[in-house]
C-alpha cells in the first residue's frame, strides 16, 4: 500500500524486507529500491538506496533488533559523503526513523555510530490522524475512500469471525505473520 501511495505522489522510496519473494513482490508493484537484509551485501544495497533516494526518513514495522540502527548508519554513511570536513559528531544530515509496529519484540538496538543528528519516535495513525486537523483528515478519508478498490485495496487469507480468531489454530496461524496472509476479523458470522 505505502508503494503504491508513494509512486501516485511521487516520493522516492527505499524498501526493506527479509526475503527474496519479498523483492519480486514489490517490484512487480513498480518498486524501485528494495533492498533485502538477508543478503551479504545488504548495506552497500541500503546505503546506495539512500544515496539515489535522499531518503533520510523511514518508518520501520519490526521495531526491535537493529534495523533502525542499520538505516541510520547507512544514512549517516551517505551523509559525510557530502561533509568538507570531518567531525567527530557527525553530520549535520537530519535523520528520523518511526517505529509503527512490533513485528519483533525484542529491545530496538541503537549504537553510537551515526553522529547526533538522527530522531527515534514512535507513529500511529489515531494520533497522527488527532494531530493534522478536521481538514487535513476530511481529505485523506476522501482520498481513501476515492481510492478503496485500488491504492488502498488490501487483501485477506481468510475472513473469521471473533469467535473463530480465539481458536488454536488461527492463533498460530497469524501469528507466523506471513507477507500476503492477512486475516480479517468480523463480528458476525
Amino acid at each position: 500500500m505505502l508503494t503504491r501511495i508513494c509512486a501516485e505522489d511521487g516520493i522516492d522510496l527505499v524498501n526493506i524486507v527479509r526475503k527474496s519473494d519479498q523483492v519480486e513482490l514489490l517490484k512487480a508493484l513498480g518498486s524501485d529500491h528494495v533492498v533485502n537484509s538477508s543478503e551479504d551485501d545488504f548495506m552497500d544495497q541500503l546505503t546506495d538506496a539512500i544515496r539515489t533516494t535522499r531518503a533520510f526518513c523511514g518508518f520501520d514495522p519490526v521495531g526491535g533488533g537493529m534495523l533502525v540502527d542499520t538505516a541510520f548508519r547507512a544514512m549517516e554513511r551517505v551523509a559525510q559523503e557530502q561533509m568538507a570536513e570531518y567531525s567527530r559528531y557527525g553530520s549535520n544530515q537530519p535523520k528520523r526513523m518511526f517505529i509503527y509496529g512490533r513485528l519483533d519484540t525484542s529491545p530496538t538496538i541503537l549504537t553510537p555510530s551515526y553522529g547526533f543528528g538522527w530522531t527515534l519516535s514512535g507513529w500511529l495513525l489515531f494520533p497522527f490522524l488527532q494531530s493534522v486537523g478536521r481538514e487535513t483528515m476530511g481529505r485523506m478519508r476522501q482520498r481513501v475512500r476515492d481510492n478503496l478498490t485500488s491504492t488502498f485495496a488490501s487483501s485477506y487469507k481468510c475472513r473469521v469471525t471473533l469467535e473463530d480468531m480465539l481458536t488454536k489454530d488461527a492463533v498460530l496461524d497469524y501469528r507466523s505473520m506471513r507477507t500476503g496472509e492477512k486475516y480479517l476479523v468480523t463480528p458476525w458470522a
